[in-house]
């Protein structure tokens, strides 16, 4: 009885550690946040971001939010009707899968508990490990998650390929 007594005093503490609304959706986004999604659907999810920043790279103009409370990133870039989400991430352990992976998971937990991953070192100047879901492809969507060297997901990016 004992056990189970604590067994459920440790979930509840597990649910309530995570706000409403903290989820990665492999594929699709998260924090509420899809891929595809205009800035005004952002601003209205998530408020006001903290910074905006604007640059262009070889794919053309974007403009980077910034949520530092929650640790998130979203990049906007030129769509069919709007600026919109091409990518959101994070370094924070707000947001996690249905599974429980997030920020701070270790890499075997990551690897039993989501399907159709593909774990690598990629060697750009330093190695970089990731796990990641989708295929590499320009126009697709995967979700990276960063391994540190710890064997810990460090953050976590859904984002579309661009080249």
């Amino acid at each position: 009885m004992l056990a189970r007594t604590l067994l459920l005093c440790v979930l509840l503490l597990g649910t309530a550690a995570v706000p409403a609304g903290a989820r990665i959706v492999p594929g699709t986004g998260m924090a509420g946040v899809a891929i595809g999604d205009c800035e005004a659907s952002v601003r209205g999810k998530l408020g006001r971001p903290g910074s905006v920043t604007r640059r262009s790279d070889f794919a053309g103009p974007s403009s980077n939010w910034r949520y530092s409370k929650r640790g998130l990133r979203v990049t906007f870039r030129s769509g069919a009707s709007c600026q919109a989400v091409t990518a959101i991430s994070t370094d924070r352990g707000f947001e996690r899968t249905a599974e429980g992976i997030g920020k701070g998971s270790r890499r075997t937990t990551l690897r039993a508990r989501l399907r159709g991953e593909r774990c690598r070192t990629y060697r750009v100047p330093e190695p970089v490990r990731s796990c990641t879901l989708g295929a590499f492809r320009p126009g697709r969507v995967v979700t990276d998650f960063r391994i540190d060297s710890r064997a810990r997901v460090s953050s976590v990016l859904v984002g579309i390929v661009i080249d």
